[in-house]
């Protein structure tokens, strides 16, 4: 009789884990702790122009289009405006075209140099409006435009005299 050997199986050895998938989630973890720290510090709010201003009360003008403050934002408006429209129509035009964050958008107003002589004074202003698609295949574009408003000092308050 022939002696046959048998060998018994060998054991089950462990899988070393694959150091390029390990190095790929690491990678990952560091980029998305990045991120959460990059968008924690940087999208500080916007520092409020003092209100005595001529570039504050455009800042806070806009402020309260945006937040549908209709009434305050109105009165920013000079009463020695020409063709000053009544609160009604100033709070119709605003609501019936929602001009400020309409159509899924954000906007960033940014004050630009603003000219004082005396009690008068220009205001350029920035805005740029980001508009972002509802469809499911995503999509955005943004829109700049610069506005110019004029402003005179009444009794310390400065007061719009041109509407847009």
């Amino acid at each position: 009789m022939e002696d046959t050997i048998v060998s018994e199986p060998a054991p089950p050895t462990q899988r070393q884990p694959d150091r390029f998938l390990i190095g790929i989630v690491a990678g990952l973890v560091i980029l998305l702790i990045a991120a959460a720290i990059s968008v924690v510090f940087l999208r500080q709010p916007v520092q409020d122009l003092p209100a005595d201003t001529p570039g504050g009360t455009v800042q806070r003008f806009y402020t309260a289009l945006q937040n549908k403050n209709y009434t305050e934002a109105y009165n920013y408006l000079s009463p020695n405006m020409a063709k000053k429209p009544t609160l009604q129509e100033f709070t119709n035009y605003n609501t019936s075209y929602d001009v400020l964050g309409s159509y899924n958008s954000q906007q960033r107003i940014h004050i630009d140099n603003v000219t004082a002589n005396g009690d008068d004074a220009t205001v350029p202003a920035t805005i740029t409006t980001y508009y972002n698609s509802s469809s499911p295949f995503g999509g955005s574009y943004d829109y700049t435009t610069t506005e110019v408003f004029s402003l005179h000092n009444l009794k310390g308050a400065w007061l719009m005299t041109t509407l847009l």
